[in-house]
C-alpha cells in the first residue's frame, strides 16, 4: 500500500501532518507557546500468532480531540478523548495450509487518556 507523508503550516496557528492512510492530524495553537488543541484520526492493524495455527487480528479506527498544555519548555500535559470507529477483530486458524477467518463481534468505545510527555518540537527551529 502506498504512503503519503504530509505536513503542512497552513498558517502560524494551524498545522496538518500525517501519513496516509494511516493517520491525519489537525492542530490548532490557541495560544503559541502555552496551549494546544488537536483532532485526529488513526488507523491500526495488529496481527498476533499463538502458535502456527492461531492467529489474531485487530483493526481499529480512533478519532479523537487532544489538548496540550506546555507547563515549562518541552513539558506537556495533556489530555484527549475519543472514539473507535468501524473497530473489527478476525480470529484465524490454520490447519493443513487452509487459512479459516472468522470475524469475532466487537463493540465500537470511547476512550479517555491523560498523561505527561516530554516533546521537542521541531516546527520551532
Amino acid at each position: 500500500m502506498p504512503l503519503v507523508g504530509i505536513d503542512y503550516r497552513i498558517t502560524p496557528r494551524w498545522n496538518l501532518w500525517g501519513i496516509l492512510p494511516s493517520s491525519l492530524n489537525a492542530e490548532y495553537k490557541a495560544s503559541i507557546n502555552k496551549l494546544h488543541f488537536l483532532i485526529s484520526l488513526k488507523t491500526m492493524t495488529l496481527s498476533y500468532r499463538k502458535d502456527d495455527s492461531y492467529y489474531l487480528r485487530t483493526n481499529d479506527n480512533l478519532l479523537r480531540i487532544a489538548s496540550d498544555f506546555y507547563f515549562a519548555k518541552n513539558n506537556v500535559l495533556f489530555l484527549e478523548t475519543g472514539h473507535s470507529v468501524f473497530r473489527k477483530f478476525v480470529l484465524g486458524t490454520k490447519n493443513r495450509d487452509i487459512d479459516i477467518q472468522s470475524t469475532m463481534s466487537v463493540q465500537n468505545s470511547w476512550f479517555v487518556r491523560v498523561g505527561y510527555a516530554y516533546r521537542v518540537r521541531l516546527d520551532k527551529l
